[in-house]
């Protein structure tokens, strides 16, 4: 059953005022794996997407990044505007659907059966219609 465009609005209300999901449904065999036909939801090539961090609220304001996706590949790197130490790639994985219907960035399948996404977990997610990618 296809997840509601009502049912993502307030997972994502839950999703930004608690900063986690959680969910209380974890069995393995109720979720379908990423096949092509969820894989062609991705939007495809390069985009100016903006990092929103979690751990703050709101409170700084998002930084731009550059995404690039080939299938269900990602490389986020850093624009000229967004100053973040360390290395111009900031991530480098995949993305999948994840079991409540929200998109997510892992480097391993298994992510899309984790209780916690999003927030300051380990699954950061990632708004495709806002290109967004919330993360801590």
């Amino acid at each position: 059953m296809e997840t509601t465009i009502v049912n993502k609005l307030l997972i994502l209300i839950l999703l930004c005022t608690t900063g986690c999901f959680t969910s209380q449904d974890s069995k393995k065999s109720n979720y379908p794996l990423v096949t092509k036909d969820s894989s062609s939801e991705i939007p495809q090539g390069k985009f100016t997407y903006e990092l929103y961090f979690s751990e703050f609220s709101g409170r700084m304001p998002n930084l731009s990044c550059l995404v690039e996706i080939q299938g269900n590949n990602i490389l986020i790197s850093q624009d000229e505007n967004t100053n973040l130490p360390g290395d111009k790639i900031i991530y480098k994985g995949n993305i999948f659907k994840h079991k409540s219907g929200v998109w997510i960035l892992a480097h391993h399948q298994d992510a899309i059966y984790a209780n916690e996404i999003g927030g300051c977990t380990d699954v950061p997610l990632i708004e495709f219609d806002k290109k967004l990618i919330i993360w801590c």
